[in-house]
C-alpha cells in the first residue's frame, strides 16, 4: 500500500472542499436524500477499455445526497477479465466490481457552473491479482454542457493519472449528443514499452419513457490497442439507465 504526496494532496483535496462547502453553503442545508440508478449495458468501456470482456452486464448504485452539498456512495458492476492480461494476469476470479465513494459537488446559483471532488475506491470480488485502487478526483461542469476532470491514484494500484473532458450538446429536446477525450498517464506496469494513451468516444442518447438510452461509439488510439489489444479494440455499446429516488417521502434527518 502506497500512502505517499499523493494520499496526502487527496486528504487535503477533502478538507478543502469541507471548508468550502461550510464557506459557500452555509444556507443550504436539507434533509438527507437516497438516490438510485441501475443501468443494462451492452459492454462496460472505462477509459476506453472493456472491462467485461465485450459481454453485457448490469450495473447499479445507491447514493446518499448529504448536507451542505456533500454526497457518499456505492456502485457495482459486472466485470470479465477487467483489463486484460495487462493487470488481471489470473482470469476468472475478478467477477464483479464494487466501488464506494465520497464527495463534495458545489453549484453556483445561476446553475451555470459546478464543481465537484473527492476519492473513489475501486474494488474486486476476489481479486487475486491485487488490481484494487483508489482515485482522487476533481471536475467542473460549465454550463450543463463542457465537464472537464482530473483524477489519480492515492493508494492501492500504482494506476496513474486520467484526464478527460465531455462536451454534450443537444440536437433537440428529445436527443442530445456527446463527445468525450480522455488522456491516461499509467504508472505502474509498463507494458511493451507504453505508459500512456488517448482514448475517445462520441455518442447519441435521451429519455424514453423514464430511461436514458444511449448509443456509443468508442476509440483509443494506436498506443492503446498496442498496450491492451484486443481490449482497446474500437466498439460500439448501447446503455439504458433509469434514475430514481429511494423513499421519496423519507426524510433521515432535518437540519
Amino acid at each position: 500500500m502506497r500512502l505517499g504526496k499523493k494520499f496526502h494532496a487527496g486528504c487535503l483535496l477533502l478538507l478543502l472542499a469541507g471548508y468550502a462547502g461550510n464557506a459557500l453553503s452555509a444556507e443550504r442545508i436539507s434533509a438527507i436524500e437516497i438516490r438510485g440508478n441501475i443501468a443494462v449495458v451492452s459492454d462496460y468501456v472505462f477509459r476506453g477499455i472493456t472491462l467485461s470482456d465485450e459481454n453485457p452486464v448490469i450495473q447499479g448504485g445507491v447514493e446518499l445526497i448529504l448536507p451542505r452539498d456533500f454526497y457518499a456512495g456505492a456502485w457495482v458492476s459486472g466485470v470479465d477479465k477487467p483489463w486484460g492480461a495487462v493487470y488481471n494476469q489470473i482470469p476468472g476470479r475478478e467477477d464483479i466490481e464494487y466501488d464506494v465513494y465520497a464527495g463534495w459537488r458545489w453549484e453556483s446559483n445561476s446553475g451555470n457552473f459546478l464543481l465537484d471532488t473527492g476519492v473513489r475506491r475501486y474494488g474486486f470480488s476476489s481479486d487475486p491479482d491485487d488490481i484494487a485502487w483508489t482515485d482522487a478526483y476533481m471536475s467542473a461542469l460549465l454550463f450543463n454542457k463542457l465537464r472537464v476532470k482530473v483524477s489519480t491514484d492515492v493508494e492501492g494500484l500504482e494506476f496513474g493519472t486520467y484526464y478527460e473532458a465531455r462536451f454534450r450538446q443537444p440536437i433537440n429536446d428529445a436527443i442530445d449528443a456527446t463527445f468525450h477525450v480522455g488522456h491516461f498517464d499509467v504508472e505502474d506496469r509498463l507494458v511493451r514499452e507504453l505508459e500512456k494513451y488517448t482514448d475517445f468516444s462520441f455518442g447519441v442518447g435521451g429519455i424514453y419513457r423514464g430511461f436514458r438510452v444511449d448509443l456509443t461509439y468508442h476509440r483509443t488510439d494506436r498506443d492503446g490497442r498496442a498496450r491492451y489489444l484486443d481490449y482497446a479494440d474500437d466498439r460500439v455499446t448501447l446503455a439504458v439507465r433509469r434514475n430514481f429516488e429511494l423513499f421519496p417521502n423519507f426524510r433521515m434527518f432535518e437540519f
